[in-house]
């Protein structure tokens, strides 16, 4: 009765189905990530009954434990993990039932006692244990996201330095006289790569993904971009630059001439280049310098 009510015609149907276009995908993505060892082709897709015989058929004891401590918490907010862990366990395993059942209740009862202080020392050796491993996982976190940094720098470093050797080509008469000084073919492709990646990750510049791109799939065979296609997706982010306007109305550097110094090798030496964009939130620091 319940299930036909989900299949008949509502009037919120051409909702739902944008819902679902949204949320399944992300849903697929999920799962392929989280559970890729149990869906087809993972190594625990084809388990069989004897694989999983000690596997538990439901959840029951875990949400039992959950439940005491939860009422636990709620009713003695001050009690340790210990005591805790020992009453929840005392209650559990019927352990009061198992006492009533011995002729030696008081003997076992009095010993337990005595090792009242070697299970206190046991446990806290138990929780520095664990302490020292959540701090060597966060350490392991750190290293990594340290390593990835670095990894970064090098990474803008290596594009910076390949573009101050080729410089950077803003107009296509420059992209044109550039191309003609370098003879191996090779050459200009990597060029031409050098002035795609750097516009992409130092820029920043905002386009289609495919401007980016070094390569392209033909009959199913990924084949590498020739010199004039590299070109044409080189001219393409220069117009663009030239042409997208910011927010509020660019400033009046954009688009013009400018010479700027560097220092190379301790000399001085002077550079014509041209203001392609303005830094958003900067536009008051000039208007006020101005």
């Amino acid at each position: 009765m319940y299930h036909e009510k989900l299949v008949e015609p509502s009037a919120v149907d051409c909702h739902v189905t944008v819902i679902l276009a949204v949320m399944l995908p992300a849903l697929a993505a999920l799962i392929k990530r989280q559970y890729s060892d149990h869906l087809p082709g993972g190594k625990h897709s084809n388990v069989s009954e004897q694989d999983t015989r000690s596997v538990d058929k439901h959840n029951k004891y875990p949400e039992r434990v959950f439940s005491n401590v939860d009422h636990m918490l709620q009713t003695r907010p001050n009690v340790s993990t210990l005591i805790m862990e020992s009453h929840i366990t005392f209650c559990l395993n019927k352990t009061g039932e198992w006492l009533s059942n011995q002729e030696n209740c008081d003997k076992l009862i009095e010993e337990s006692r005595k090792n009242v202080k070697k299970e206190k020392l046991k446990f806290k050796q138990r929780e520095q244990v664990i302490k020292a491993k959540q701090i060597e996982k966060q350490n392991e976190e750190f290293r990594k996201k340290e390593e990835m940094e670095r990894r970064r720098i090098e990474k803008l470093e290596k594009e910076t330095g390949d573009m101050t050797y080729y410089g950077l080509w803003q107009s296509e008469q420059q992209v044109n006289q550039k191309l003609n000084e370098i003879k191996s073919k090779k050459e200009q492709e990597e060029a031409l790569r050098v002035q795609l990646r750097f516009r992409k990750n130092v820029f920043k510049q905002k386009c289609d993904d495919k401007v980016y791109a070094f390569s392209r799939v033909v009959d199913g065979k990924r084949v590498q971009l020739s010199v004039e296609e590299l070109k044409a997706n080189v001219l393409t982010l220069i117009t663009k630059a030239s042409d997208s306007p910011s927010p509020e109305t660019p400033h009046f550097l954009v688009g013009k001439e400018i010479e700027h110094r560097f220092l190379d090798d301790g000399a001085s030496k002077w550079y014509t280049g041209k203001v392609i964009s303005q830094v958003l939130g900067f536009r008051c620091m000039v208007n006020d310098f101005n």
